[in-house]
């Protein structure tokens, strides 16, 4: 079994690529449209990685309620993220993205609630984790390119 602090360590440290590319395009506008586009490919791949762990928790468990429901809705999230990036327009992915990631935490509160977590705090994390992605999200939206 995984240490709580390491998950909570990996979990934060994954807020490093969104913090470093949202900040360096709003003080950095020379560097702004490499900085999107590198935000928007991390945006994508955790935001698929997010979807796949739900996958494996719902597998894992039989309190999870509506199973079928959370199969078919990480699916269309991973979907989606990989056609913003296929699509290129770096500000519709950027917001579509915020979209998923706020869905993917709306769809584990929602029917994976009761599956007990595996160390405390982790709905915390979760929401804090969100949160600050989110953040970012708005914060690229908003540099102007």
């Amino acid at each position: 079994m995984l240490s709580s602090s390491l998950v909570q360590r990996l979990g934060y440290a994954g807020l490093i690529p969104f913090l470093i590319t949202a900040l360096w395009a709003w003080f950095d506008p020379s560097h702004q449209p490499w900085a999107n586009q590198l935000f928007v490919y991390y945006s994508a791949i955790i935001l698929s990685f997010m979807a796949g762990t739900l996958w494996g928790r719902t597998l894992h468990t039989d309190i999870a309620s509506h199973p079928q429901a959370v199969f078919i809705t990480t699916n269309i999230i991973a979907v989606t993220a990989w056609l913003v990036l296929a699509l290129g327009f770096l500000t519709i992915a950027t917001s579509v993205l915020l979209l998923g990631f706020v869905a993917i935490l709306w769809t584990e509160l929602r029917y994976l609630r009761s599956t007990p977590a595996s160390y405390p705090n982790y709905a915390t994390m979760r929401f804090v984790l969100t949160t600050v992605v989110v953040a970012c999200h708005l914060l690229m939206l908003f540099s102007g390119e």
